[in-house]
């Protein structure tokens, strides 16, 4: 216990001696924090930064979790996020080449 006392002490003075690992200890958070506020929106108006995401939907699977899947992609809750397709592609070449 006592060597474990030992190393930490250390590096908290070795910490404190390097201004600028003790000034990107302190600013790195909070400049994270802010950033992903600006990109997530909720420093602005309550609105996310994303929506409306064009989404293209290939269900090649036609089972439940395939069509558990398209119907969680087209649900209400997910509205403003993303713009499902509405048409039903069943070609994967023909879907890419939609998006593209």
């Amino acid at each position: 216990m006592n060597k474990i006392l030992l190393i930490g002490i250390k590096d908290l003075k070795l910490m404190f001696r390097d201004r600028a690992a003790l000034t990107f200890m302190f600013l790195a958070p909070l400049l994270l924090t802010i950033g992903m506020g600006f990109v997530t929106g909720r420093f602005s108006d309550g609105s996310t930064g994303l929506s409306d995401i064009p989404v293209v939907i290939v269900n090649l699977d036609q089972g439940d979790l395939g069509n558990a899947l398209e119907d969680l992609f087209n649900s209400e809750e997910l509205a403003e996020l993303m713009e499902p397709s509405a048409s039903h592609v069943v070609d994967p070449e023909a879907a890419r080449q939609r998006i593209e």
